[in-house]
Parts: C-alpha cells; structure tokens; sequence
C-alpha cells in the first residue's frame, strides 16, 4: 500500500509539472505568432511572408508540445485518480473484515 501511495503522489506531481509546462509552451508558440516586427522581434528572413511561414512552424511545433503535455496531465491525473479509489476500496475491504473477524470473537 505503502509503494501505491508513493505513485500516487509522483502521478500527481507529475500532472501538474505537465500543466505548467503545457502553459508555458502555449505563451512562447502565442509569442511567436502575436509579436512580429520586421527587422527585429522574430524576424529571421528579409521578407515577411517568409518570417509569418515560420513563425507560424513555430507556433505549430508550441501547440502540439503543448496539447502533447495536456494529454499527458489528463493521462497522469486520472491513473493516479485509479490508484486513490483502489486504495479505498482496498481500506474498506481490511475494515470490513476486520470488524466481522471482531464480531465472531465476541459470539
């Protein structure tokens, strides 16, 4: 029980490690696309279309880093959601038994 409970909390943790890390990849794919000055911030080319084209690779390859890492969270969350309720039921079982072992002691 003891060894769940370790990976319960790591899959917790874990969830939320993937959340911030989701935000932050979501502000630099948004920064890319939102703050363009030509010569200057996220210009890599002479020409505009060509920086808008990747800029916009940029912003692609953010989003799906961090869709990537929402899936993950929901996927963390939820095992470590499964474990809490195996532990329960696991708790309540040991009671049970229990006090019916401690009922038939005292017929």
């Amino acid at each position: 029980m003891f060894n769940r409970e370790i990976k319960r909390e790591t899959l917790e943790r874990l969830a939320k490690i993937l959340v911030v890390t989701m935000v932050v990849f979501a502000l630099i794919g948004f920064y890319k696309v939102i703050f363009y000055e030509n010569p200057g911030t996220n210009a890599y080319v002479g020409g505009d279309a060509y920086n808008y084209i990747i800029n916009t690779g940029y912003f692609t390859g953010c989003m799906v880093a961090s869709g990537s890492c929402l899936i993950g969270s929901i996927l963390s969350q939820g095992f470590a959601m499964l474990l809490r309720q195996n532990e329960e039921k696991e708790l309540n079982g040991a009671e049970k038994i229990f006090t019916e072992d401690k009922g038939e002691q005292n017929k």
